[in-house]
């Protein structure tokens, strides 16, 4: 399907002394023999994964072939591939490879295809090249896929049918052949789905499959069978099932671990140069109470040509994502990098709901060998806000809106009694119970332990929220008028706040056994209160304005005298401290101080400081706090990628009157860009030794990249550097 002329060559590949070996080091005799899995299969590291998605959960796929996270069939359900957070008891280690037999003597290089969320990886050998092309199909936003494909003469060209498509897809479709013929595909077949498209491109190799999914966690050990035509492969437990079907019979074997595998060689003589692989996931629902292949297979009506169903899916879902990503308005310097930032962002959406999830993995450590290890699967009320103004930052409303009607809907959810809104919710709206599970079997990212499900974030006090609430919800009413009756919600926040900000919380880091006077979350306080006057004052919604003012100032007050530390000449983390915080470059952001104020240009520089000079950055990468390395926990910790984003955006908000800056923020941003991975893509934080540490991908890195990236080159454009 993608030829030589398609690929890309990836930004950069891992470095030898990083690349893992993969899960089938062991495997390399012939098929006959299956090689027996001695030893735990070694966990790559976390920069060497591309994402896939369809909006209702998404994968890891590593540079090998292997895809080794998935939760089926969202987001926050169990994993089916769980490798990555679990190599090691056998039931617990989930994955599904896809590697030349003669794994130990490839190169792998992957790349996405362009503006989109289809990933392809390459195989180089001596004997020739292959490549894999994974995707999940996308559904339309509405939650409903296309019915059927238009119908079209075979002699027809084949783009000058598909004129919602973009310039690549349709040199894309024209250049393969593809045929648009008249398929009816049931949306509900392929609505968990995931499309694997192997090709050779030139000359001879031997590819091996092995497909192992968990269930529950590794509690209740699959039924495998395989069909007398090779060709599918059913995995079942009580009440889930997954069909895993080829166009060609090439699965064999299942080892005693409960893992199929498959061989094909091919060859670019042959007169199919592809085998697609489709794997589906089935809940109790769609089974009807039977698990048997046959009848399985009889039941959801598998249409033999699968070849030509995986085209029509694989054209729609380049489709959905190269229109989606022409809505961006964004066309400065950094747009290769902001695309992809988009694209990631979109991936962590739920359609159903317009949650979207801080990360859709679980439990990847802030340091290896920690236990600070926690599950990202959910929405939090702050990222989601960062996430709204990055989309409006990039012309990208709809994806706004639905975040923000996520948000409204949660007004009328559980409420609690405390507060009006929770930190944190699952992507069905729900308000997290405060409890977590560990999964005692899991051993971990590279024995990182526990693996954990479920967060007791919303136990914690974060008055900052409704601050980031009321800014993000005053960026969008400029585009999309909000209502009177979420109005009146808002000013439910708004009272909350006037009530509670004198008291401590946990802000922002969410330390949970240690509440402060957090100035942040003073500052951000200080922002409801601001946005909602200004709000009403634009909007004319009834508001008591005199009592709000009043308020507002003397938080404002309150800040200038307890939250700048005379001694240091800076603002610190909280009243009374002497600890530098990185969140408090929020402050001109907000327009809490200009950029100019003396206190802010003081505090800017002493955090723009290395950290043996007291301050936070260390080759553009940027530490929380200044105390980060006297606490044990946070000895081994990383720098946080997103603060580096907020550093650079305020350096090129202090180039309106030092250019100086701008060059500065301009650098930064070029050597952050290099601990992205080889597809553009971040997790949370990056090592001491420069490798990626918790949970993959990070949407507030990727926001903050977003906002950073057009404030930055909206100056570079002004002053022409």
């Amino acid at each position: 399907m993608f030829n030589q002329e398609f690929s890309f060559p990836a930004k950069k590949v891992p470095s030898s002394t990083h690349e893992s070996p993969s899960i089938d080091n062991e495997q390399q005799q012939p098929f006959e023999k299956p090689v027996r899995m001695e030893k735990p299969p070694i966990q790559n590291d976390i920069e060497d994964y591309g994402l896939i998605g369809n909006c209702h959960t998404a994968c890891l796929v590593g540079m090998r072939g292997s895809i080794d996270y998935c939760c089926f069939p969202q987001f926050d359900s169990p994993p089916i591939f769980s490798k990555l957070i679990s190599n090691q008891p056998a039931e617990t280690c989930g994955f599904f490879s896809i590697h030349p037999m003669r794994i130990e003597d490839t190169t792998n290089k992957q790349h996405y295809f362009p503006d989109s969320n289809v990933l392809v990886t390459k195989f180089l050998l001596s004997e020739g090249v292959g490549q894999l092309v994974d995707l999940m199909p996308i559904w339309s936003d509405s939650g409903v896929h296309p019915q059927q494909t238009e119908t079209m003469n075979e002699s027809s060209t084949n783009c000058s049918t598909i004129e919602t498509c973009c310039p690549i897809t349709k040199l894309f479709n024209l250049y393969h052949g593809f045929h648009r013929q008249l398929v009816k595909t049931n949306s509900s077949q392929y609505r968990n789905c995931i499309i694997r498209r192997l090709e050779i491109v030139h000359g001879k190799i031997e590819f091996q499959i092995v497909c192992k999914p968990i269930f529950k966690y590794g509690a209740e050990k699959p039924h495998v069978e395989i069909c007398s035509n090779k060709k599918s492969v059913v995995f079942s437990c009580s009440d889930q099932a997954i069909i895993l079907e080829s166009n060609r019979p090439c699965f064999e074997s299942i080892d005693e671990k409960g893992a199929v595998i498959g061989l094909i060689e091919m060859s670019e003589i042959d007169p199919e140069k592809s085998c697609v692989f489709c794997l589906r996931y089935l809940e109790q629902g769609d089974m009807k109470g039977n698990h048997d292949c046959q009848t399985l297979l009889d039941e959801m009506c598998i249409n033999e040509d699968l070849m030509l169903i995986t085209n029509d899916l694989t054209i729609k879902t380049i489709n959905y994502w190269q229109k989606y990503i022409c809505n961006s308005n964004y066309q400065g310097i950094f747009r290769e990098m902001v695309n992809r930032s988009l694209l990631a962002l979109k991936l962590l959406m739920f359609n159903e709901t317009g949650a979207i999830i801080s990360s859709p993995t679980t439990s990847l450590p802030k340091s290896i060998g920690g236990n600070r290890n926690y599950d990202y699967r959910f929405c939090w009320i702050r990222d989601a806000t960062f996430s709204v103004n990055a989309f409006l930052k990039t012309g990208m409303i709809e994806d706004a809106a639905k975040i923000v009607g996520f948000i409204e809907k949660t007004f009328d959810s559980e409420k609690s009694d405390s507060k009006p809104l929770s930190n944190i919710y699952t992507i069905m709206g729900k308000k997290l119970s405060g409890s977590i599970q560990e999964i005692s079997k899991f051993s971990g990212f590279k024995q990182s332990m526990p693996v954990r499900v479920g967060n007791m974030a919303s136990n914690a006090i974060e008055l900052d929220i409704y601050g980031e609430l009321l800014d993000s919800i005053y960026n969008f009413d400029i585009v999309r008028p909000i209502s009177y009756n979420f109005w009146i919600k808002l000013k439910d926040v708004v009272e909350f706040v006037i009530e509670n900000w004198r008291n401590p919380d946990h802000s922002i880091w969410e330390k949970s056994n240690n509440k402060c006077h957090f100035v942040y979350s003073k500052v951000m306080s200080w922002c409801c209160l601001d946005r909602a006057l200004r709000l009403a004052d634009r909007r004319s919604f009834p508001a008591p304005n005199d009592r709000w003012l009043k308020i507002r100032n003397e938080i404002y007050e309150d800040v200038m005298k307890n939250g700048y530390n005379e001694k240091m000449n800076t603002f610190v983390q909280s009243y009374g401290s002497e600890v530098l915080d990185v969140s408090l470059l929020i402050m001109p952001i907000i327009d809490f101080l200009p950029i100019s104020d003396p206190r802010m240009v003081n505090t800017i520089n002493a955090i723009n400081k290395k950290p043996k000079e007291g301050g936070l950055v260390t080759s553009s990468l940027v530490y929380r706090t200044s105390d980060h390395h006297k606490s044990e926990k946070s000895a081994t910790e990383g720098t946080y990628n997103m603060l580096t984003f907020w550093l650079l955006r305020v350096l090129a908000m202090m180039s309106d009157y030092d250019n100086n800056k701008l060059r500065q923020a301009q650098l930064m941003f070029e050597q952050i860009s290099t601990f992205s991975n080889h597809v553009d893509l971040y997790s949370e934080l990056t090592s001491f030794s420069g490798l990626m540490l918790g949970n993959f991908i990070h949407s507030n890195t990727h926001s903050s990249l977003i906002v950073a990236a057009v404030e930055l080159a909206k100056r570079i454009d002004n002053t022409n550097l």
